[in-house]
């Protein structure tokens, strides 16, 4: 949390966005995002509270996986079941593709002959300097 606080944080201590210092959810896969000082955000925290307490939360998850895991069995019965095979990963989809590490490694390559050159400047600067 500290590195996020200091990273958004201005030079007159003003944050845009409200941090949460507790941990009431468990899951993983959604979050909220409110700026700081929001008029709604005592009210939203408030219905979340009482969804908390209630069980809601819980029961929802577990609708959501039972229904998954329903449509999964679905699925595999009506002959679409998976066959171990993994040479779609590699295919390439249509229209944009996200850059990975594979597509940047040129640029980081050059990235790093061109700070070792800088090194090797500075070192050469600062010898000439000294024995003069």
């Amino acid at each position: 949390m500290g590195i996020v606080a200091a990273s958004i944080t201005d030079n007159r201590g003003y944050t845009p966005i409200h941090i949460s210092r507790t941990e009431y959810l468990p899951y993983l896969g959604f979050g909220w995002g409110f700026r700081k000082g929001a008029p709604f955000l005592p009210r939203i925290s408030i219905m979340m509270q009482h969804l908390i307490e209630a069980g809601m939360i819980e029961y929802w998850v577990e609708d959501v996986i039972a229904t998954h895991m329903r449509r999964t069995r679905e699925d595999t019965e009506d002959g679409e079941e998976e066959t171990g095979n993994f040479d779609d990963i590699f295919e390439v989809p249509e229209g944009n593709v996200s850059l990975g590490f594979n597509h940047l490694q040129g640029a980081f390559y050059l990235l790093l002959l061109g700070c070792g050159l800088a090194f090797l400047t500075w070192l050469g600067e600062k010898a000439s300097s000294c024995t003069t």
